[in-house]
């Protein structure tokens, strides 16, 4: 073999025995900035240990699935959280004022059910509020008081036929829009244990009433609550109330339980005489139940 081939070839060798030895004595290369590096001491095999008993944390259920507080999303709303609450409300409904219907009829019962948004502010101790419910009213008439009604038929002669009749029951299905507003006066909206709050909203409600009539032109006098006429038209007005309830916070609910005053008017739509006299104003009274969630 000639110098010349086996001259290089140990150039080559001893360059790279230096260059490896150099490698060896280089620092570690700098962290990237934002970042940071973790050293893992390696086992003797070239893996990491595993971690000992006493350095991982004890055994329990993520926050995710435990649901253990109510805000695992992150809050809701751009100046304060947002609620909603499901209600049923009922309680005697007392007619106080209208026009001819409203002096025939007896105090009636109202029941009532639907849902709130409250739009709490940053302090959580007012909320604006915005309340979708349905309702139905029943009141029973007074049975001894007649008037004449016009049937909407005609005699022989083509004159219209007005009967003897007394109002049997008035029944009111509705729905009910209304704004309102919140005030805490005991601990607010979001604090643990008993709450008080008082409120007050106006809205308008729009529904159906359906008339029923005793027929007291039956020639047999037996028959004379047998028989009987029935009205139907559209209802519509407004209402305005006053509410007190008691709060329980319990885990991610909140329970309540209060009193609500209520004054509406009811048009009617001429359901009687064709004229506009025919509203019933209300004064409710009514208990109310709920959860906020």
């Amino acid at each position: 073999m000639s110098t010349k081939t086996v001259f290089p070839g140990v150039l080559m060798l001893v360059m790279a025995g230096v260059c490896a030895a150099r490698a060896g004595d280089l620092p570690p290369p700098a962290p990237v900035p934002g970042t940071y590096s973790v050293q893992v001491p390696l086992g003797g095999n070239g893996e990491a240990p595993p971690p000992s008993p006493s350095s991982m944390p004890p055994g329990r259920i993520s926050d995710w699935v435990a649901y253990s507080h109510c805000d695992c999303c992150g809050p809701i709303g751009g100046d304060g959280p947002i609620r909603m609450e499901l209600f049923v409300r009922t309680g005697p409904s007392f007619p106080i004022g209208g026009g001819f219907l409203s002096d025939r009829i007896d105090t009636g019962w109202m029941i009532q059910g639907g849902g709130r948004s409250l739009f709490f502010n940053p302090e959580h101790d007012t909320a604006v509020t915005a309340e979708l419910s349905l309702g139905y009213m029943q009141n029973n008439g007074h049975a001894s008081d007649t008037f004449i009604y016009p049937s909407g038929g005609f005699d022989v002669n083509g004159n219209p036929i007005s009967i003897p009749v007394s109002v049997s029951t008035l029944n009111r299905t509705f729905g009910s829009l209304n704004l309102g507003w919140e005030w805490y006066l005991w601990g607010d909206g979001f604090s643990q244990g008993t709450r008080w709050r008082v409120g007050a909203d106006a809205g308008i409600r729009w529904g159906t009433t359906r008339l029923d009539l005793h027929d007291f032109s039956a020639l047999d006098p037996r028959d004379v609550f047998s028989q009987y006429q029935r009205v139907n038209k559209w209802d519509y007005g407004p209402s305005v109330s006053l509410h007190s309830d008691y709060e329980y916070s319990c885990g991610c609910c909140t329970f309540m339980a209060g009193l609500r005053l209520e004054f509406d008017d009811f048009f009617q739509n001429q359901i009687i005489f064709q004229t506009n006299n025919d509203s019933v104003v209300d004064l409710n009274l009514l208990f109310t139940l709920g959860v906020r969630y």
